[in-house]
């Protein structure tokens, strides 16, 4: 599962070697600036795919079990390690470099509530 370090200057997201292979994609940082909030999604919501283009990705789908990678929306894109039936992380963002980033991560409930309570001490 990927891990989430959370510092002054954003977030650092740090993707196990299968899921750099799955999403085509490496580690990265998102600074404080472009995030919005966090938040828990159950693992059978569907309403987090609203809107992305299963046609326009950089990854792996599998649909109802695995998703990894970059999936444009209308308006950009999303960055998604996801398995299907576990919760997950959902970061908005303001768009740079995602709308949204959505990963499965240990503890995603507390992941979120000291993503939010770092912006609220900014």
């Amino acid at each position: 599962m990927a891990s989430i370090e959370v510092h002054n200057k954003g977030i650092s997201v740090k993707l196990t070697l299968a899921e750099k292979f799955w999403s085509l994609s490496g580690n990265f940082e998102i600074p404080v600036t472009s995030i919005r909030g966090a938040e828990v999604v159950p693992g059978k919501a569907l309403a987090i795919f609203d809107g992305i283009s299963w046609v326009f990705r950089v990854g792996t789908a599998l649909p109802g079990v695995y998703y990894a990678g970059r999936f444009l929306r209308k308006n950009g894109a999303d960055f998604l390690v996801v398995s299907a039936g576990k919760p997950a992380l959902q970061l908005n963002l303001s768009g740079k470099p995602y709308l949204r980033v959505i990963l499965t991560v240990p503890n995603a409930e507390k992941v979120a509530e000291d993503v939010n309570s770092a912006l609220a001490a900014c």
